[in-house]
C-alpha cells in the first residue's frame, strides 16, 4: 500500500500507525512508523510517499475490525498519520489525518459442472461433492467427487487420469471405502488437493478420474463381475470457475463544460471578443452518477444540486491545474500550471491567469479564470476573424474514488460585424482588473516558485478531469 501527502513549510518528520495511535500498538511495532522495519517512508517530488511492505502474518496483529461475508472476510481499519508543522505564532500545530482502508478476503469460488454418471450397468453415480479454492494465492485447490454404487459392488484405487496440465502441476489423491450391505448402495468418496501452476487464475478445464471397479470383500459370493465387465469405471467432468485473480475495479465517470463570459460574474454567455481584452472562462463539472438525466441517460451539467438525495458524487473542490491554447496549425502552448506562469518567450507579460470568484457564488463543481487575449495569441486582420481552442485541466475533489476522462465542446462563430477595432491598439492589453487569487508572476524568469499555505485536509479522493474547452472567436477591424 503507497500513500502521499504535499510538503508543507516547517513540517518535521512525522509517524504512521495502522487502525491505531494509542498506547495499545505500541507492542506490535510492525504497524507504526517509524519503529516498523516494513513501512518506509521517501520523498517523490515534493511530497512525502509511505509505502507499507507489512506482511500479512504481522499485520493481521494491528487491531482491524473483523466482519464475514457471504464470500468474502473483510478487515476495516485506518492508516492514521502525524504531522508536525512549526507555524508563525512559533509553536507547532499537531495534524492528524485519516484514511480509512478495508481489506476483503475471498472465501469460496463457484464453479459449475454438468451431472455426472458412471456407467448405468452398474449402478454407479457420481457428483462433485467438494468444490474449493483456498483463500489465499498459490494454494492448492480441492475437488471432492461422490459415487454411490449398488450393492454388491464398490470402486477402489484410482487415479486422476485427465486434467489441465498447463494449470495443474501436481496432484495428491485420497478416498474413503464403504462396507457393503444388502439393499443399500455404497456410498464413497474420492479427494483430489490440486496444487495450481504460477499464474493459474481459473479451473476451467476438462478432467476425469478413473477408478478400480470391484466386488465388495464381504460379498465376493453374491458378486457377478466376470471377464466381460471393464475393469475400470471414467468419471468425466467438466470445471468452469471464476476467475479467483480478479480485482473488481468500478469507474466514476467525470463529465466537464466550459463557457465564456464578458466579466467575472459569469452571467451570460459571450462568443466573440475584442483583442487585447480580458476573457473570462467558467468550467463546471459532474459525474454521470448523479441525477437528473435526460430520455437517453446523459447528466446534465448544469442541474447539479449537492442537496439533491439523488446526487451520489458531492464535489468538495475543483480546483484549475493547467491553462493552454491551441492554435489552429495543431501547436499546443501552456501559459499556466498551478498558480504559475509557464515560460513562453517575451509573451508571459501580457498573459496574466487568475482565478476567479470575487462574489463567492460558484458551487464547488466549478472554477473560473480568466486571462487577456493578446495579439501575441490571436492577431486577426482588419475586418476579420481568427479563432483559437483554449484548454485547460481542472481537479476535482469528492470522496470514495477517482476517475479521469476527456471532455470536448469546440465551437467555431462569426464576429458580429459592427464591432469597432482595438480602441488603443498599442502594446498594452486593456483589463478590467480581476479579482485573483493566484500568485502574481512574471515573464523574466523561465521558473516561478510558489508557496502555499499548510492545510490539515486529507483529500478523499483528488483527480484531474481533462477539458478540451470551447472555442474563443477574437476580432478586429
Amino acid at each position: 500500500m503507497k500513500l502521499s501527502q504535499p510538503f508543507t513549510d516547517g513540517r518535521a518528520d512525522g509517524a504512521v500507525f495502522l487502525n491505531s495511535d494509542g498506547n495499545n500498538i505500541l507492542p506490535f511495532v510492525d504497524c507504526y512508523y517509524p519503529r516498523s522495519g516494513k513501512i518506509f517512508k521517501e520523498v517523490d517530488g515534493c511530497r512525502d510517499v509511505w509505502r507499507f511492505r507489512v506482511p500479512w502474518v504481522d499485520a493481521k496483529n494491528c487491531f482491524w475490525n473483523r466482519t464475514d461475508e457471504d464470500s468474502h472476510t473483510v478487515y476495516s481499519g485506518r492508516v492514521i498519520i502525524h504531522n508536525q508543522e512549526w507555524v508563525g505564532t512559533e509553536e507547532w500545530r499537531i495534524v492528524r489525518s485519516v484514511l480509512r482502508v478495508r481489506i476483503r478476503f475471498q472465501r469460496y469460488v463457484q464453479v459449475e459442472t454438468p451431472d455426472i454418471t458412471g456407467v448405468p450397468k452398474y449402478g454407479a453415480n457420481f457428483a462433485i461433492t467438494k468444490q474449493i479454492v483456498a483463500l489465499e494465492l498459490g494454494q492448492p485447490a480441492l475437488i471432492e467427487i461422490g459415487s454411490l454404487i449398488n450393492w454388491p459392488y464398490e470402486l477402489g484405487n484410482f487415479t486422476f487420469s485427465k486434467f489441465p496440465s498447463t494449470k495443474v502441476a501436481f496432484s495428491v489423491q485420497a478416498f474413503d471405502g464403504c462396507t457393503s450391505q444388502q439393499g443399500k448402495s455404497c456410498r464413497q468418496y474420492y479427494r483430489t488437493t490440486m496444487s495450481l501452476t504460477e499464474g493459474t487464475c481459473t479451473l476451467d478445464g476438462d478432467y476425469e478420474l478413473t477408478m478400480n471397479l470391484e466386488c465388495d470383500e464381504a460379498n465376493k459370493a453374491n458378486c457377478s463381475l466376470d471377464s466381460t465387465d471393464p475393469a475400470t469405471l471414467s468419471v468425466q467432468y467438466k470445471l468452469k470457475s471464476e476467475n479467483f485473480c480478479a480485482t473488481i475495479t468500478v469507474d466514476i465517470g467525470i463529465i466537464g463544460k466550459i463557457t465564456t463570459h464578458e466579466n467575472q460574474t459569469f452571467t451570460g454567455i459571450r462568443l466573440n471578443f475584442i483583442v487585447n481584452r480580458r476573457v473570462y472562462f467558467l468550467v463546471k463539472v459532474n459525474s454521470d452518477l448523479n441525477e437528473p438525466k435526460d430520455s437517453s441517460g446523459k447528466v446534465d451539467i448544469e442541474a447539479y444540486d449537492p442537496n439533491n438525495v439523488k446526487t451520489i458524487i458531492k464535489f468538495s473542490r475543483t480546483e484549475l491545474v493547467t491553462v493552454s491554447v491551441k492554435f489552429t496549425n495543431g501547436t499546443v502552448v501552456r501559459l499556466w500550471r498551478r498558480g504559475a506562469l509557464d515560460a513562453w518567450g517575451t509573451l508571459c507579460q501580457n498573459h496574466t491567469v487568475a482565478t476567479t470568484n470575487p462574489q463567492k457564488t460558484l458551487l464547488l463543481n466549478s472554477v473560473g479564470f480568466s486571462f487577456i487575449v493578446t495579439k501575441a495569441i490571436a492577431n486577426p486582420p482588419k475586418n476579420g476573424k481568427v479563432t483559437f481552442t483554449v484548454l485547460a485541466e481542472v481537479q476535482v475533489t469528492y470522496p470514495s474514488t477517482k476517475k479521469r476522462a476527456d471532455a470536448d465542446d469546440t465551437s467555431s462563430y462569426s464576429t458580429d460585424t459592427g464591432i469597432d477595432a482595438d480602441p488603443t491598439d498599442t502594446n498594452t492589453p486593456t483589463d478590467t482588473g480581476p479579482t485573483t487569487t493566484g500568485p502574481t508572476t512574471t515573464a523574466t524568469t523561465s521558473t516561478v516558485t510558489t508557496t502555499s499555505t499548510p492545510t490539515t485536509e486529507t483529500k478523499a479522493s483528488a483527480f484531474a478531469l481533462f477539458a478540451s474547452l470551447m472555442m474563443l472567436i477574437v476580432a478586429l477591424f
